[in-house]
C-alpha cells in the first residue's frame, strides 16, 4: 500500500496532465488480458491518472481489475474506485441539494394539508410537508424505518450509494432514510449533502399524520438535536398533547435541548414551561417522564 499512497500524491497533484492521458491510460489497462496485468510502473501510472481525473467513466473497467487482478495492482485499483466514487457521489450530491424543497413549496403543501385535515397544529403539518417533499422520488418497501443493525446499516449504505450513482434515487433514498434513521452517519451525511435537514425529516417521520400520506412508520421516536425553531415547536406541541408515546418522547427530547443549553432564552423559557405543566398531568407516566426531564436541567 505504501508504493500505492507515493502513486496516488503523485497522480493527484497532476490533475489537469491526468485528464489529457486519460484514453491512454484505458488504452494501456486494456491491452492485457483478464488477470495478466503486471506490477509496472506505467499500469500504476495509468490507474492513477484515471483516479486523478475520471468523473465515472472508467469505474467498470477498474471494477474489473479489482475482481480478476491481484496483488498491488488490484489494491491500486481498488483504492482508484474508492477516489472515482467519492468524488462522483459528492458531485451527485451537491446538484441533488440545489434542488431542495424551497419554504415555499412546504407551505403550499401544508395548506393543502389543512383542508385535508383542519385541527392539525401547522408545524406538526409541516414536518410531514417536508418529509414528503424530500423522499417525493422514493419507492418504500417497507412499512418501518429505524431498527437496522450496525452491521445491516453498512451494507445499506453501499447499496444506496450504487444506486446514487446509478441514478436509481427511487431506491436510494429509502435506503439512506432507513439506514439514517437506524442511526448510521455515513446515511445521515449523505442525506445532509443532499441538502437534506434530517431533524426535520426524522419528526415528520415520526408525525401521526405521516402514515396519511404514505409515508412509513419511524420504529423509534427521534432525538431532535437541532434548536431550530421550527423543530422545538414541534415539540412543543407534542409534549402538550397526543398520544402517550409521541407525547413521553418529546418531554424526553425538550429535557435533551434545556440540558444541551444551545435554545434561545424563549425558547428555553417555552420548554421549561412546558415541562412543568407535564409535571401537573393526571396520568402518571407523563407527570414521571416530565419530572425526570426536569432533573436533569442545569
Amino acid at each position: 500500500m505504501a508504493v500505492t499512497s507515493v502513486f496516488f500524491v503523485l497522480a493527484l497533484g497532476a490533475q489537469d496532465e491526468g485528464a489529457r492521458n486519460a484514453p491512454d491510460a484505458v488504452q494501456l489497462l486494456c491491452r492485457y488480458p483478464s488477470g495478466a496485468l503486471p506490477n509496472a510502473a506505467q499500469v500504476h501510472r495509468a490507474i492513477d491518472q484515471l483516479a486523478a481525473s475520471d468523473q465515472g467513466e472508467s469505474l467498470p473497467l477498474l471494477q474489473s481489475l479489482v475482481r480478476h487482478e491481484s496483488g498491488a495492482v488490484q489494491a491500486h485499483a481498488r483504492d482508484a474506485v474508492e477516489i472515482i466514487s467519492g468524488r462522483a457521489l459528492s458531485d451527485v450530491r451537491l446538484a441533488a441539494s440545489a434542488h431542495a424543497p424551497s419554504e415555499d413549496e412546504v407551505d403550499l403543501r401544508i395548506a393543502q394539508y389543512v383542508l385535508d385535515r383542519p385541527g392539525i397544529p401547522t408545524s406538526e403539518l409541516g414536518v410531514v410537508a417536508y418529509a414528503e417533499l424530500v423522499t417525493a422520488q422514493a419507492i418504500w418497501t417497507t412499512d418501518a424505518l429505524g431498527s437496522l443493525t450496525p452491521e445491516k446499516s453498512v451494507s445499506t449504505v453501499d447499496r444506496a450509494e450504487q444506486m446514487e450513482l446509478e441514478d436509481h434515487l427511487e431506491t436510494a433514498i429509502p435506503l439512506l432514510v432507513d439506514a439514517a434513521m437506524s442511526g448510521d452517519a455515513r446515511a445521515t451525511h449523505g442525506l445532509m449533502a443532499r441538502g437534506i435537514d434530517v431533524d426535520r425529516l426524522a419528526l415528520g417521520l415520526s408525525s401521526e399524520f405521516a402514515r396519511s400520506r404514505g409515508l412509513p412508520d419511524l420504529h423509534v421516536a427521534p432525538v431532535v438535536q437541532s434548536s431550530d425553531p421550527a423543530s422545538v415547536t414541534v415539540l412543543l406541541s407534542r409534549a402538550e398533547h397526543g398520544r402517550s408515546l409521541p407525547r413521553l418522547a418529546a418531554i424526553e427530547n425538550l429535557g435533551v435541548l434545556l440540558r444541551a443549553g444551545n435554545l434561545e432564552p424563549v425558547w428555553q423559557r417555552r420548554a421549561h414551561d412546558t415541562l412543568v405543566r407535564a409535571s401537573t398531568d393526571i396520568a402518571p407516566v407523563v407527570r414521571r417522564t416530565a419530572e425526570s426531564a426536569l432533573a436533569l436541567v442545569p
